[in-house]
């Protein structure tokens, strides 16, 4: 009976406490709403006194206050802000949120405010009256009408003055500058700025509609932007290879601005893709991956069973002897100490940072454990290897269990002895994960190396290890005392702590959405070659951004085609000729942080073959360097190499840097399978040699042609990915000499009527039309001031009087500068010529780098001609030879250029 009684008061008791904590919690939901009824009735006090410095600090303060929230006139904030004509804060509260009240629609808002001023006056008219039908005895009783009528005296004067200010106001002035871009092969992107003149119109939103007529007597769809701090719009869904026109609005109270079309007037959903039909290297890899490690997990299961079938016929005291190794090897490696005196060998260490703390150990030391006791030659290949693992650090116990049964083999030996290591650290630290390792290894002159992986820990509780404490960075560096006499390995780690963390949170970092030029930079060794990457962006190429939409469309994309193929048939549209001026803007942008002259600037190259697509938000075009120059060599003059801001980076590494931050999810499949394929090969490979019966010898053959197949696959699935490799092997390429040369980018865009031969025969379909236009109405082939000539680059028309395989009068627009020889004139001039024989799939005539030395510059003016010297400078020619034309010719044909120019001549 008592335990009952205790239960009743028990449940009692926990029933009132729960009607207290539901009053509690009531009672506090009350007091919010009062102070956000406050707030908000404050904030409409001071909207309708003009007070901006209230309104203001009660928008900072309060986190309950709701902008959009309507009086019990139906006006919101923003309503009285704009009919009282504040624009400051109107503007203030278009930036927190506020929208226009779309309760009121074209007449019906002058009707609400007449409404308003009526309500105001009649109740003004009744106050008025109460005080003259007052007893005069009633002091307090007037005084408080009296304070009620000039309260809506107040209110009347408000609603005339938002009324008249609604009566004169104005709809804004049309959008600017509405720009339409491919975003996608079914999307575009509309971009627009505010009107130049709001005439003293604020405008609260945007109207967006899209026509596939011209006209838009049909509409395909619109859209209402509401935000309008928010001018930029994207239509997705949209049929590709369809002509889409676009228009844009301004809007406020009193309705809509006249329509302001977009430039260009349409735009086509396309892709560059479309004009090669060239697969993505975003296509979904990872189906293939998982069903391929799949397939590798089951052949490694189907062979463990076979390998421990084997292993049961081993002797008792054998398994007993190879048992005790194991049980001793574990008893040492539970009591892990990280090394403080570092000798010859090699080491692993792990830097853990949390915001400005690092993790050491109780003795203040970073954790680094031992490898080997000795290095053996190159590490490259086993470093490359265990950047790999940092992958899938999750499989550092599997891998090290399975390469221990090959550690006869010098290099399972060697991996093995780094995966024990990693094991280490993981137990030591209580985390799997260790990061992602430093480009380039710690070595000093006492054959010490340090390999350093580098992770930022969320928060410093996720290191569940009682050995390990914070530290702040700045105080571990002021207890570092290197040694000045030689710097060993330990000094170098300590010294270069902040330097390692800042890489690795830059190798974090993902470009903004956009379109990007970067410049393929490459140095060679005997062993490696180096990749140019930006200190602050190790991930990518040095760059700079084109423009904020990624895509390309196909319409731009064949334009940059016919440009390198020297055959334009139609002039630019707007879309294209908008397209080039983007990229020879970031070119020049590009070249001048790298310091490269506009000499040199003309011979360089924009890779033409695809666009690298990162990401579906960011995409790269490429600037390469002339072939002889995109590689350099030790001793060979480089002003890049040491230039500041700038890393020189293993291809190899710089792949994996790059896809750990644009392609995770692929490149951890990728590291995966790549290394168990790669330790499960090395095995097979080792139990063919050790087969003895003809059946062993058979199962191993077997197992190592799966290897390879498996290999084989993964291999295939990884090209499709490796845009860097056959960029570099096109880039080097000297027989191809590919790529659009910047002379011919920078020079004006070609039209059919640039050629003058077009006035005097029919014009045949595979006529090359020039890259530049000329003078209207004269002859001259020198497109530059008269008086600035031998000062200011210029662009030149280049007619080949030789057997190039092309049309009668072919000829070659070029950018030059001042200091651009005769002899680079003749070469651009047939490497162009020779790449559009390729394009329209002849084989012949070629001329090869060897060739190109019998070729000459010419200047022809009627009967007479002008050879030029190889290293003369043809924007220093005088008149009367600015009159004529230049031609390239073959130098045994003299008079090939003068029976050419006398035969179309004007």
């Amino acid at each position: 009976m008592p335990s009952r009684l205790y239960r009743s008061r028990s449940a009692k008791r926990r029933t009132s406490g729960g009607d207290n904590e539901d009053r509690k919690t009531d009672r506090k939901k009350s007091e919010k709403n009062n102070r956000s009824t406050c707030d908000m009735l404050t904030l409409f006090e001071a909207a309708e006194k003009e007070d901006l410095e209230t309104a203001k600090a009660i928008l900072e303060t309060s986190n309950s206050v709701d902008v959009n929230w309507m009086n019990a006139a139906n006006l919101t904030a923003l309503d009285v802000a704009i009919l009282t004509d504040n624009g400051p804060l109107a503007c203030l509260l278009l930036a927190q949120g506020a929208r226009e009240n779309l309760r009121w629609v074209g007449k019906s808002r002058a009707l609400e405010l007449s409404q308003l001023i009526k309500d105001a006056e009649e109740k003004t008219n009744d106050l008025t009256n109460a005080i003259l039908n007052t007893t005069p005895g009633s002091t307090a009783l007037i005084k408080e009408i009296e304070k009620q009528l000039d309260y809506w005296e107040w209110k009347t004067s408000i609603a005339k003055k938002m009324k008249y200010s609604y009566d004169h106001a104005n709809p804004p002035d049309p959008p600017t500058n509405v720009v339409v871009s491919v975003s996608s092969p079914t999307s575009i992107l509309i971009q627009f700025q505010e009107p130049e003149d709001c005439n003293g119109a604020l405008v609260t939103w945007y109207k967006v509609e899209w026509s596939m007529c011209e006209d838009f007597a049909k509409m395909a769809g619109e859209s209402r932007l509401t935000d309008p701090s928010v001018r930029e719009l994207e239509i997705h869904n949209l049929d590709t290879g369809s002509k889409y026109y676009v228009r844009v609005f301004a809007g406020n109270m009193k309705g809509l601005s006249a329509p302001e079309l977009s430039i260009p007037t349409c735009a086509e959903p396309s892709s560059w893709r479309d004009v090669d039909q060239r697969p993505s290297r975003l296509d979904e890899k990872l189906s293939v991956m998982d069903a391929l490690l799949a397939n590798v997990q089951l052949h490694r299961e189907t062979h463990q069973v076979e390998r421990q079938f084997k292993e049961s016929r081993v002797s008792p005291s054998a398994r007993r002897k190879t048992n005790m190794r194991k049980s001793l090897k574990n008893i040492f490696s539970n009591t892990t100490k990280f090394q403080k005196h570092l000798r010859r060998g090699m080491y692993l260490a792990c830097i853990l940072y949390c915001d400005d703390r690092v993790a050491v150990s109780s003795e203040e030391l970073l954790p680094i454990v031992e490898v080997d006791d000795n290095v053996h030659g190159s590490i490259h290949n086993d470093f490359h290897w265990l950047m790999k693992v940092a992958c899938t650090w999750e499989d550092v116990r599997q891998l090290k269990q399975d390469m221990e049964k090959g550690t006869h083999s010098t290099t399972l030996h060697c991996r093995c002895k780094m995966l024990q290591a990693a094991l280490h650290l993981q137990q030591a630290l209580g985390m799997q994960d260790l990061g992602h390792f430093f480009y380039r290894p710690i070595k000093d002159s006492g054959g010490t190396v340090v390999m350093v992986t580098v992770n930022a820990v969320p928060e410093m509780k996720a290191v569940a290890s009682s050995s390990i404490k914070w530290m702040p960075v700045s105080k571990l560096m002021k207890k570092l005392q290197p040694n000045t006499d030689q710097s060993t390995a330990h000094d170098m780690l300590f010294t270069s702590l902040p330097e390692k963390i800042s890489y690795h949170k830059m190798c974090q970092q993902v470009l903004e959405r956009g379109l990007y030029l970067g410049y393929l930079k490459l140095r060679s060794s005997v062993d490696l070659i180096r990749v140019l990457v930006p200190e602050k962006t190790p991930n990518v190429l040095p760059h700079v951004k084109v423009r904020t939409n990624s895509h390309v469309s196909r319409e731009e994309w064949e334009w940059l085609q016919n440009l390198d193929a020297n055959q334009v048939k139609e002039p630019p549209t707007a879309l294209q000729l908008g397209f080039q001026e983007e990229i020879k803007e970031a070119t020049s942008k590009l070249l001048n942080h790298l310091g490269v002259t506009e000499d040199q600037a003309v011979s360089h190259r924009l890779y033409d073959i695809e666009v690298i697509e990162f990401s579906p938000d960011v995409s790269f075009l490429l600037l390469l360097p002339p072939s002889e120059e995109v590689c350099s060599v030790p001793g060979q003059s480089d002003h890049l190499a040491h230039r500041e801001g700038f890393l020189s980076l293993p291809v190899q590494i710089f792949e994996m840097i790059h896809m750990c931050t644009y392609n995770r999810a692929f490149i951890s499949r990728y590291s995966r399978l790549s290394s168990l394929l790669e330790m499960n090969s090395l095995l097979a490979q080792h139990a063919h040699r050790e087969a003895f019966s003809a059946t062993e010898l058979s199962t191993a053959k077997d197992r190592v042609r799966e290897m390879q197949e498996f290999q084989f696959c993964l291999d295939d699935t990884w090209k499709g990915r490796r845009w860097i490799m056959d960029c570099l092997t096109y880039a080097r390429d000297k027989q191809i000499r590919g790529g659009i040369p910047l002379g011919v980018l920078y020079a004006p865009p070609p039209s059919p009527d640039d050629s003058p031969l077009t006035d005097h025969r029919v014009m045949s379909p595979h006529f090359m039309m020039p890259p530049v236009e000329d003078t209207v109405g004269s002859q001259e082939f020198l497109q530059v001031d008269a008086d600035a000539k031998s000062h200011q680059p210029g662009n030149l028309r280049i007619y080949a009087a030789y057997e190039s395989g092309l049309a009668k009068g072919t000829s070659v627009k070029l950018h030059v500068t001042p200091r651009t020889t005769a002899r680079e004139v003749i070469n651009l001039v047939v490497q162009q010529l020779n790449k559009a024989v390729l394009m329209k799939g002849m084989a012949e005539p070629i001329y090869t780098d060897d060739q190109l030395a019998d070729f000459c510059l010419v200047a022809v003016i009627g009967a007479r001609e002008r050879c030029l010297r190889d290293d003369y400078q043809p924007l220093q020619l005088q008149n009367p030879w600015t009159k004529g034309r230049l031609f390239v010719r073959l130098k045994s044909n003299v008079l090939a250029a003068i029976e050419q120019g006398n035969a179309t001549a004007v």
